[in-house]
């Protein structure tokens, strides 16, 4: 299980890796942006899930 873990693990990080090398640092930068927006305004939504069980 280990094993499938990392491998898993080190094929998300090329994928990562080669989509950061695609686009621009600006365009990345902001995708950051809305990616750390989107969490931050769905916390609360699964807090308040999570309260329920």
């Amino acid at each position: 299980m280990g094993t499938d873990y990392k491998s898993a693990l080190s094929d998300i990080e090329l994928i990562f890796s080669a989509y950061i090398n695609l686009i621009d640092s600006y365009l990345f930068r902001q995708y950051l942006k809305v990616l750390a927006l989107s969490f931050e305004v769905l916390t609360p939504v699964f807090n308040a899930f999570y309260r329920l069980f």
